[in-house]
């Protein structure tokens, strides 16, 4: 199951079933449409490394690329639920009309570690 989040949005990971994954975004301030990049964290598929989530969409946001931290299940998961999340977030950045605009032929992935594997197998 998929919930987006702000970052300014607080939340409570714990009322949400185990089977949650997570999409944080980081929108670029721009009144134009920006190409967009979902970051997928590594850390082995049992954690999620924070090094490798907020501050690569903050630099990606530097650059001047919309971005999302998909915050995946770890632990004990079904992968099919896990690649049904990652395509979920990437159907919902592609087709939700959103106050910040994303060239929907422009959607990529970045992910390390596990990460890197998740993406590259969605």
């Amino acid at each position: 199951m998929l919930h987006v989040v702000s970052p300014k949005e607080p939340i409570i990971k714990e009322e949400f079933p185990s089977d949650t994954s997570f999409l944080f975004l980081y929108p670029v301030a721009v009144r134009e449409a920006r190409p967009f990049i979902l970051v997928l964290p590594g850390g082995g598929y049992e954690h999620l490394a924070s090094h490798e989530g907020e501050p690569i969409a903050r630099w990606l946001n530097d650059l001047g690329i919309h971005a999302g931290v998909l915050e995946y299940q770890v632990g004990d998961f079904e992968i099919t639920s896990l690649l049904e999340d990652v395509e979920h977030a990437l159907q919902w950045i592609r087709q939700t009309p959103h106050d910040w605009l994303v060239i929907p032929d422009q959607v990529g992935l970045i992910g390390f570690s596990a990460g890197g594997h998740l993406a590259s197998i969605v």
